[in-house]
């Protein structure tokens, strides 16, 4: 069994070629206690949220020549959608690479600065150390403010420059973009199986921003090594495991060997895992190595994701106490997925059905009844719940020209292409007929 993979990257900077411009006026900027613990320009956040509020999005090139301060439209250009281009910006290209190694042994960081997920502390009896920080994170946490509590932290901790991230894909993706602000080089140590298979692989880091949705601002920032002991997914709560459980089908729905998607165990946790992980996570290695900064064939390793990511801002939104699950949602955007890539015309009925078959066995597709209650909806086919989901659809970060863009499957192991494109959008009576037929469907 191979233990380790190298992930070599190369990306330009900024990320996404712009393929239109908006043109930025000056206007009064009022500071904000936020700001001044990030050590960010006055009006940062002002910038941030009338990008939002503009519908502008990764491919639209910020004209700076009309303002007088360019200081907090260049801070805001860096994080908006992980980073757009500006009338200042200086192209260049970035590369470096590192290595995921599967470890038989806890991962060691005693002598390092360590950021580390409150409930792995406590599961693993770990013992407080004056360079640790132990941080309770969810969902709803994952923000600028906590952005900002690691920042002052790594302020006061300098003695070693290497940051060691200890938690699961909320974390991890939090605090590697506070080490990306603060300069500060670090590892990954993901326990979750969630954040071991797709968190940790890629560079993607980031927080929500509300009221615009998940992961909305982030910076593209590579570790130094991932270190995966499996031995963490022990103590994993079973929806939680579950969650990672819908990454691996993902992954598994993108190659074109059945014998990877076959491989995946159901149920609780199973050791046998553990001798796929390393196969599951070059999936997606080899996509971020030809497409790290996601202006291509990464877009396929979304598949699902569109429609998940609407449903956990809706979850999160109506249900702030027990909300729905980024995997959980995920598996619920997979089958989603299958319904609208065969009503638009892309999958076969066959194929359509393999894939649903696939999450029912790993018991992924939620009830009807269950889903609602996660969503804080009333009945899933009234107008008023479609059009809910519809709305918060409407704010992925793949949308282009007001359009909501999806990924869709052709046939198992291969993305739908339109025009070079891996994204596409469809016409909302598609989305409506796809959506009753998938809502018919569910257990």
């Amino acid at each position: 069994m191979t233990n380790e993979l190298t992930i070599t990257w190369e990306m330009p900077d900024p990320p996404a070629q712009a393929s239109k411009d908006h043109l930025w006026e000056s206007s009064p900027m009022e500071s904000s206690p936020l700001e001044k613990r990030l050590c960010w320009p006055v009006g940062t956040l002002q910038v941030l949220h009338k990008a939002f509020r503009h519908g502008l999005d990764r491919f639209t090139r910020w004209d700076l020549s009309q303002v007088s301060d360019e200081s907090p439209y260049i801070q805001a250009s860096c994080i908006f959608r992980r980073g757009v281009e500006h009338s200042a910006s200086k192209a260049q290209t970035l590369s470096s690479s590192y290595l995921i190694r599967l470890v038989d042994e806890q991962p060691q960081f005693l002598d390092q600065v360590a950021i580390i997920d409150q409930n792995v502390a406590e599961a693993w009896s770990l013992k407080p150390h004056p360079g640790h920080l132990w941080i309770a994170i969810d969902e709803l946490s994952k923000s600028l403010d906590t952005v900002a509590t690691v920042i002052e932290f790594l302020r006061k901790h300098t003695a070693t420059p290497l940051v060691a991230i200890v938690g699961g894909g909320v974390l991890c993706d939090t605090v590697a973009f506070a080490c990306a602000l603060a300069e500060r080089p670090f590892n990954l140590i993901p326990t979750t199986l969630l954040s071991m298979v797709d968190a940790c692989v890629g560079g993607k880091t980031g927080v929500n921003f509300e009221p615009y949705g998940k992961n909305q601002l982030g910076r593209f920032a590579f570790p130094e090594e991932v270190m995966v002991w499996a031995d963490w997914l022990k103590t994993l709560d079973p929806r939680d495991y579950r969650s990672g459980i819908a990454e691996c089908v993902k992954h598994g729905l993108l190659v074109k060997q059945a014998s990877l998607l076959n491989s995946i165990p159901t149920g609780v946790y199973d050791p046998s895992l553990q001798d796929i992980l390393i196969e599951i996570i070059e999936v997606k290695a080899r996509v971020v190595s030809e497409d790290p900064s996601e202006i291509g064939r990464r877009a396929s390793l979304n598949l699902g994701h569109t429609f998940a990511h609407g449903l956990e801002s809706l979850s999160h939104k109506n249900r702030p106490k027990d909300y729905l699950r980024h995997g959980e949602a995920v598996g619920i955007g997979l089958g989603f997925m299958a319904v609208l890539s065969h009503q638009a015309g892309v999958l076969s009925q066959d194929s359509r059905d393999q894939v649903l078959q696939v999450l029912k066995d790993q018991k992924l597709l939620l009830s009807q009844k269950v889903l609602e209650t996660y969503l804080g909806l009333g009945d899933l086919r009234s107008q008023e719940s479609r059009t809910q989901i519809y709305g918060k659809l409407t704010q992925d970060k793949k949308n282009k020209d007001g359009a909501i863009h999806w990924i869709l499957l052709e046939e198992l192991g291969s993305v739908y292409q339109k025009d070079g494109q891996f994204t596409c959008s469809v016409s909302r009576s598609t989305f409506e007929t796809a959506f009753d037929q998938f809502v018919a469907l569910l257990p």
